[in-house]
Parts: C-alpha cells; structure tokens; sequence
C-alpha cells in the first residue's frame, strides 16, 4: 500500500486490516467497523493502543488486576461473522463492556434491529451508556442485568452473544 493509498482514519485502517487479515467479510460489518470510533468508547487510552491487535484493560480491581477489557478487533469481527446478525435482528449481548460492541451491532442490524448490551457492573453499564448516546447509537441500550438470566422482557431474540468471564488475555485462552 502507498502512502496515497493508505486510509488516514484510523477507523477506516482497521476495517482494511481486519478484511486484509480474513477476519471481516461481510459489508455491514465492514461498514460498521469503518464507521464506529472506537477510540471514542476507550476515554483515557491512546490512539494506538485503542487500534492495536490486542485487547484494551478498561477496568482493574483494588489490586490492580485487570477485572475488564474490550476484545482484541480481530476477535470482535471474528464474532461478529460468526454471529451472522442481519438488519431488523433483536440481539442480547451478555458483557456491556465499553459500549463499542454495541455501537457495531447495532449499525450491522439497522434499518429496524435493537441491540440490548447487559452488564452486573454499574461502572461499565454507565460508562457503556454514555459512550453509545455520545456516538449517536440509538438502537442499543446498557441494561444492568446478569447475562446468565438474559433480558426476558425483549425475548425472544435472534442472536445471542456472549462476552464476559472470557479471558482478556490471548496468552490465557
């Protein structure tokens, strides 16, 4: 790639580089990945960490330990294939994390589709709200709830995904 041919919005860089890598296929992924912050859900955490191959910490327990992270993007698209998820889809995710995956489902089941992203967390459920209605997200929703007991009052769903008590650390899984 040249340097005139070379994406200048990190967003874009990382959708080509997820395509490049076999990680994204289909377009509403790509276009949502192409279109979605993701340094915006990481307040605090620098460009290139937020882009980096490698999953972000975003919260530590009182010891210091990382209790919180977002994925990894080539793990997050990885999902996101698999998961299929299709416009007008109702889609229950289980660890709200920052709110970015959220963002990405729910640009990938517009027109029509409702994402609703739950958490036990109150910090991450909060900050997961905040950063979807700063993006404009309005088709997903934080929900303080236990994924294990899902979201029955939306059921039934068309997708499922399920996020945390995952390790953080690729050396873990």
């Amino acid at each position: 790639m040249t340097a005139s041919t070379a994406p200048t919005n990190p967003d874009e860089a990382l959708a080509k580089r997820l395509v490049n890598s076999g990680h994204l296929h289909s377009q509403a992924a790509i276009d949502a990945f192409r279109t979605t912050n993701r340094h915006a859900f990481l307040p605090g955490v620098t460009l290139e960490s937020a882009y980096k191959e490698d999953a972000v910490p975003i919260k530590h327990d009182e010891h210091g330990e990382m209790i919180s992270c977002i994925s990894a993007p080539s793990i997050v698209a990885t999902q996101f294939e698999q998961l299929g998820a299709q416009p007008g889809h109702k889609i229950l995710e289980a660890g709200a994390a920052t709110g970015y995956n959220a963002a990405l489902l729910g640009k990938i089941v517009s027109p029509g589709g409702q994402v609703w992203t739950l958490d036990v967390d109150p910090d991450l459920v909060a900050g997961a709200s905040r950063h979807l209605a700063e993006a404009g997200v309005a088709n997903a929703t934080a929900v303080m709830a236990d994924g294990a007991a899902g979201l029955p009052e939306h059921a039934p769903y068309d997708r499922i995904i399920v996020r945390h008590e995952a390790p953080c650390n690729r050396a873990e899984v």
